[in-house]
């Protein structure tokens, strides 16, 4: 019995395994990795929000959200866009993680200067060295996403699987160390911030001893990704900054308004985690499928993917939903007010997973340009929303706009799948080609 137990566990780790088998595998190595540190980076979370209180915890979510859209600008949609570079290259090499990390160099120092600039103009975002701090995370965070592209292209991010555990507590011990020292939201960010840079370097680390990342800076490479990548760009800015925007539209209400509702955003991010893991093994199983004009395979995949997700994620939405109220009365009751916004963004968040795994799908079929335009269409929609809830209802009304928003986009997005997917004469290769016609990331697999 062991030694069968054994084999198909050396099948399952294998590199030749089955295509469902990697995606369940890489779920399951990033739901480990990552479920073990979103539980101690919840209690980071929790410890500074506990020592800080509702205001100071306001200042520090402020200052992040503030710098949250130029994060987008530093990562330039290229952690999307390579997976389907690399399925054309045959691979992701040393070449494709170094010109990664070179464009990351630069977008994220331009975005350090237009943010310091901006604040430094307005007054904007908060305490200029409490910016400075917040920038600083920008690099390290985008080049270990770069990083770990091999292991992401190869579903085998079960070799990574104690990294993200292993950061998360050096996290916790600066961030009790901040509380013990300084206790203000500048030491508790550059707690934030030298974990990241650790993380950084333990993930280059272990992906080097691996797979090698021999290569170099290649200028046609950059120039394809820029290429490729740029409607991508636009998209992310434009998502983060109308799901950022809650803490612009709140900022006349005070800190502690900003706090209370910082603690509900901040309560929903497992969950959003625990989607994104879903979404990002699935990614590159949905990048080969393009790569080989195979929109029948897309379109079962989709299938599959949203009934199965969802069967798995509204169960854990529904039951967070029902005890929301009881934790927070019963271990922070100063935060008590976030239970209601974070009961409806908790809604919201299934409406989320379901446009993350849209939004794949159409990138999929190379349609970034669609989601660009419905991305912008959103904002629209957030910022009416916001002008007329968040002065009326305060934390409550920014949720309700973040909830309505996302629940039209996700009826927008399953439109567009099925246009984009489910014609029964668009099965072939010419008619894929034509699907995909405004973006050249589906174009054949060069040799």
């Amino acid at each position: 019995m062991f030694s069968r137990v054994a084999q198909r566990l050396t099948r399952a780790f294998s590199a030749d395994a089955p295509a469902t088998t990697r995606v369940a595998r890489n779920v399951v190595a990033i739901l480990v990795g990552d479920a073990a540190a979103e539980a101690v980076n919840t209690v980071s979370t929790a410890r500074s929000a506990l020592a800080l209180g509702p205001g100071g915890f306001g200042v520090l979510s402020a200052a992040q959200a503030f710098v949250e859209p130029f994060r987008a600008l530093a990562a330039f949609g290229l952690s999307v866009v390579c997976m389907t570079v690399a399925a054309r290259r045959g691979g992701a090499d040393g070449t494709l993680v170094r010109t990664l990390g070179g464009l990351h160099a630069f977008f994220a120092l331009v975005a350090t200067g237009v943010v310091l600039a901006l604040s430094a103009a307005t007054g904007a975002g908060g305490p200029l060295p409490l910016l400075s701090v917040v920038t600083l995370s920008m690099l390290p965070v985008v080049m270990t996403v770069a990083v770990r592209v091999p292991a992401q292209y190869e579903q085998a991010m079960h070799r990574l699987v104690v990294l993200p555990l292993g950061v998360s507590l050096v996290r916790l011990a600066l961030i009790e160390t901040a509380v013990r020292t300084g206790n203000t939201p500048f030491w508790h960010q550059s707690a934030i911030t030298v974990s990241a840079v650790a993380g950084l370097a333990g993930t280059w680390w272990a992906v080097h001893r691996v797979y090698g990342l021999d290569g170099r800076w290649n200028r046609g490479l950059a120039m394809e990704l820029l290429r490729t990548a740029w409607p991508i760009a636009v998209l992310d800015i434009v998502v983060t900054v109308y799901l950022k925007a809650a803490y612009l539209f709140l900022r006349p209400q005070g800190a502690v308004v900003l706090g209370t509702y910082a603690a509900a955003e901040r309560l929903a991010q497992p969950l959003l985690g625990l989607c994104a893991a879903i979404v990002s093994s699935s990614l590159p199983l949905v990048a080969r499928a393009a790569a080989h004009r195979d929109r029948h395979e897309l379109a079962v995949a989709y299938r599959r993917t949203i009934r199965g997700a969802t069967l798995f994620v509204l169960p854990t939405v529904a039951a967070a939903a029902v005890g929301a109220p009881w934790v927070l009365s019963r271990f922070a009751p100063e935060y008590a007010r976030a239970a209601r916004p974070l009961q409806i963004l908790l809604a919201g968040v299934l409406f989320m997973f379901l446009n993350q795994l849209s939004s794949m799908f159409i990138i999929g079929v190379g349609r970034y340009r669609t989601l660009m335009i419905v991305a912008i269409g959103n904002l629209g929609m957030y910022v009416a929303l916001a002008s007329w809830l968040v002065p009326r209802y305060g934390a409550v009304g920014s949720a309700l706009a973040t909830t309505v928003m996302e629940g039209v986009n996700c009826v927008v997005q399953v439109v567009i799948v099925g246009v984009l997917l489910g014609s029964p004469r668009a099965t072939g290769p010419a008619s894929l080609d034509a699907a995909a016609g405004d973006s050249p990331s589906t174009e054949p697999p060069r040799t």
